[in-house]
């Protein structure tokens, strides 16, 4: 009875193994995530760059406008 349960626990086991993440795959995932990271800071930079680009020339175009 008890080799049952130990060749069950065995087989659960060689079923996980394959799932489990090891040290590499966690220092992959955060290698990635950290590149990530640097490139969402970088667009969202320029887009508030573009951003206030266009706000600053609306308000010019209506400050013209209002001069006319």
């Amino acid at each position: 009875m008890i080799e049952y349960f130990e060749a069950k626990a065995e087989q659960k086991y060689d079923q996980k193994k394959d799932v489990l993440a090891t040290k590499e795959d966690i220092t992959s995932v955060k290698l990635e995530i950290a590149a990530l990271e640097n490139r969402l800071v970088k667009q969202m930079y320029w887009i508030n760059i573009v951003q206030f680009l266009a706000t600053v020339g609306a308000l010019i175009g209506i400050i013209k406008f209002m001069i006319h």
